[in-house]
């Protein structure tokens, strides 16, 4: 039984293998160096306390850290914050307090307190990694709200 191949396309002849048709090509990438400086490269992780009548899993944490974002802003370059974590660009020599108020006229005082610096040359050892996608994960959860 012999098979017909008719059915498929013939080929003009041989090729020479050359691309003489072929025109350039350009590759664009959105792949670029960022330079950091020792200065830029270190991440402080602060803890955020208050008083201890208030239960650690509720909304006010959340209430306080949104209120006084434009002071925490200021004092440790905030960056993003995860329950009673928060991260920041600039170091705090000395524990700050800051005023909270929630449900009307009910105030208390927060305890920002440094408790970690981290540099970003770091983030390649697997002991940091997990604190980076934290702090990324975090960031991008409260900017999604």
């Amino acid at each position: 039984m012999e098979q017909s191949y008719e059915i498929l396309p013939k080929r003009n002849g041989k090729s020479d293998g050359s691309f003489k048709n072929m025109g350039t090509t350009k590759f664009f990438t959105n792949y670029f160096d960022i330079g950091i400086n020792v200065k830029k490269s270190r991440i402080f992780q602060y803890s955020f306390s208050l008083p201890e009548n208030i239960p650690a899993d509720s909304d006010v944490y959340q209430n306080c850290i949104r209120s006084n974002k434009k002071i925490l802003k200021d004092k440790i370059g905030y960056l993003a914050y995860s329950g009673q974590i928060l991260w920041g660009t600039v170091e705090l020599k000395i524990p700050t307090t800051l005023e909270c108020q929630y449900s009307g006229d009910n105030k208390a005082e927060a305890l920002v307190k440094l408790t970690k610096q981290l540099d970003i040359i770091d983030l390649n050892n697997n002991e940091y990694r997990q604190i980076y996608l934290q702090i990324l994960n975090s960031s991008l959860k409260n900017l999604l709200k």
